[in-house]
């Protein structure tokens, strides 16, 4: 069996294209598993992860204030009166929460209000916060923001007073 010329050059090609593909794939081992026990790739894993929990996180509070606005318009104005009701009234499982954070117990509803209290009171938060120390709180007016819990708590006060008045 006689080697060409031609097929001498053609693999040589070939030769030219994995040598640049294995010096990417070992820039990239070093890069992503740095000696010291890979650090980086395992922190980039579990940001992923903790960003992936705090988005669905999110989108189920927009599901949430979509039924709860449909709810409040066709009652008056008038939320759920307890968070019974969230479930058997509004479809929302009480613990919608529960992936967001393996200890969390699902949702705290404060109940008492309707479409006419205001915008900026606090109608629904986790039970616990992400994984960053925050809540999502969706407000009556529909907005979805993540506060710390001493801003959750001020939050949560001020709701309160308003409803007493």
């Amino acid at each position: 069996m006689k080697t060409t010329f031609h097929e001498i050059k053609r693999a040589g090609r070939a030769g030219l294209i994995l040598v640049p593909l294995l010096a990417v794939a070992v820039i990239f081992t070093l890069y992503f598993f740095k000696p010291g026990g890979g650090q980086s790739y395992t922190e980039t894993v579990i940001g992923a992860k903790d960003k992936a929990k705090i988005t669905v996180q999110q989108v189920n509070l927009q599901s949430i204030s979509r039924s709860l606005a449909t709810f409040g318009m066709m009652n008056a104005g008038r939320m759920p009166a307890s968070t019974d009701d969230l479930s058997s009234k509004c479809g929302i499982q009480r613990d919608a929460f529960a992936d967001a954070s393996p200890t969390s117990e699902g949702l705290v509803y404060i109940p008492g209000q309707s479409q006419r209290s205001p915008a900026n009171n606090i109608l629904l938060y986790p039970s616990t916060p992400d994984s960053k120390g925050l809540y999502a709180v969706l407000y009556l007016g529909g907005k979805i923001e993540s506060l710390s819990e001493q801003q959750l708590t001020e939050a949560v006060e001020k709701t309160n007073q308003s409803m007493q008045k």
